[in-house]
């Protein structure tokens, strides 16, 4: 059996309320949500996270304003594989930022938290 490796993968939600027919070039409430996965290797992970979402999508849920609908998966964000073993402090995540300004750059650094 080959060996498992763990990848973070995004999917892209919307949801739906029962009751509309709004179309779906109409503003909406949406998620991106990040999951981890062991797989064999990207297509395995890939099956399993949209076998899962499946799932997640046929629940009927009721926001916190009282609409009642359920969420759609719209497909795979982003997919990408943890090079480091799963302990405490390894990286899980990157974004990669070319050509971008030192302004624009330091505008990604959330004020709110500590820098030091």
């Amino acid at each position: 059996m080959k060996e498992e490796s763990w990848f973070v993968i995004s999917l892209i939600f919307r949801f739906r309320p029962s009751d509309s027919g709004r179309d779906n070039h109409e503003d909406c409430y949406g998620q991106e949500n990040w999951y981890l996965y062991q797989g064999e290797d990207e297509e395995h992970v890939i099956r399993k996270s949209l076998e899962v979402a499946k799932l997640e999508c046929e629940t009927q849920l009721t926001q916190s304003d009282g609409v009642v609908g359920h969420y759609e998966c719209l497909g795979i964000g982003d997919l990408l594989p943890i090079n480091e073993e799963i302990e405490d402090g390894c990286e899980v995540l990157w974004e990669e930022y070319q050509d971008i300004s030192l302004s624009d750059l330091k505008s990604r650094v959330n004020k709110k938290l500590p820098t030091s």
